[in-house]
């Protein structure tokens, strides 16, 4: 699986991030590529996002965490931890299995929102991923198999900030 996504301000600029690891660029449409996956570690990319308003800004998320890239997908840092208001949460279910689906709000510089692949869970960060908070948890969503559903797109509206599309889908190993 890949995911792809084309820089909202520069058509020219696609990002693809693969199942293999990293990530790959292209300035020029996608007639040439260039890894750009520095800093970045693991495998299994499941989706990217280009800040709508800084391109520079690029997320991407997959079995090994979230990434963020602040010089165009040149190096990336990890952003995998516990938000504060999941600490106990972790306690009962266990940590994330996977993160699947990351969206940049076209309408608010900063604000991202994530979500796993199983746990039903939608979290929030008004401040580029420094710091989050769980925004959503479906009720019926549990640890037990069978029961495991998480979030696979997400998408802003681009009419308002309010609106967010969420697709949702049993886990992979059901």
């Amino acid at each position: 699986p890949m995911d792809l996504q084309v820089d909202p301000r520069n058509p020219d600029r696609v990002f693809v991030n693969n199942y293999t690891g990293g990530n790959l660029l292209s300035e020029d449409g996608g007639r040439t590529w260039q890894l750009a996956s520095r800093g970045y570690t693991g495998a299994n990319l499941h989706d990217i996002a280009v800040d709508p308003v800084d391109g520079r800004r690029v997320f991407t998320i997959g079995r090994s965490g979230v990434f963020r890239s602040d010089d165009g997908g040149a190096t990336w840092m990890g952003l995998n931890y516990v938000p504060q208001n999941m600490r106990g949460w972790f306690t009962v279910y266990g940590p994330m299995g996977e993160w699947y689906a990351v969206s940049a709000d076209p309408h608010n510089p900063g604000r991202v929102l994530f979500a796993d692949e199983m746990w039903g869970a939608l979290l929030l960060s008004a401040d580029n991923g420094r710091d989050w908070k769980v925004v959503f948890r479906h009720p019926d969503v549990s640890s037990i198999y069978g029961r495991r559903h998480g979030f696979k797109a997400l998408a802003f509206a681009p009419s308002s900030a309010s609106v967010v599309y969420a697709g949702m889908s049993a886990d992979r190993a059901r």
